[in-house]
């Protein structure tokens, strides 16, 4: 298996076709994935917050060869985060593009680069700085090494327990109301 993409779009969605046309346009070698038979199919349903990847029935083999191939994960999303394709991307060492909504920044800290994702031109200029600026990929690399290093079972475990506190301070609160 021989694959050779600079640029993989997850998500056939308009902010996402949008990126891919721009960049292709660019004469980036684009992959699209849809996990839906037709392009632009979210148009009329909305993914309510699932992330297209992660969903989709992939080889994990593959799916770690295209990580390791393309230039960048771009994912503009309206929801956020979803966690798990941002992490692939870093484990597999892909400079991350992703959306500029409460939760993906918080994930992406400066390992990436925001877009928002109603604004294709904002997603087209992003993927063209990844494309062309290799001292910006080198060092959205290395952050993105010690972004996901962050990720682990104490730390997860630490933060979901301040979730649960916060979450039952809030309820007595409420229930004594």
């Amino acid at each position: 298996m021989n694959y050779a993409f600079d640029v993989i779009v997850i998500g056939g969605g308009p902010a996402g076709m949008m990126a891919a046309g721009r960049a292709a346009e660019s004469g980036a070698e684009v992959l699209l994935l849809e996990k839906n038979k037709n392009l632009g199919k979210k148009l009329l349903i909305t993914g309510r917050g699932r992330s297209n990847l992660t969903r989709a029935e992939f080889n994990p083999k593959e799916l770690s060869v295209l990580y390791k191939k393309a230039t960048a994960l771009v994912m503009p999303t309206s929801f956020g985060p979803t966690n798990i394709p941002v992490l692939e991307a870093w484990l597999m060492g892909t400079p991350v593009v992703y959306s500029n909504v409460k939760g993906c920044k918080e994930q992406l800290g400066n390992a990436g680069l925001l877009i928002n994702p109603y604004k294709p031109k904002d997603i087209a200029e992003k993927i063209q700085k990844i494309y062309t600026d290799k001292n910006l990929v080198k060092k959205l690399i290395e952050l993105g090494y010690i972004r996901v290093n962050l990720w682990n079972r104490a730390l997860f475990t630490s933060k979901i327990n301040e979730i649960l506190k916060d979450f039952k301070k809030k309820h007595v609160k409420y229930s004594n109301n």
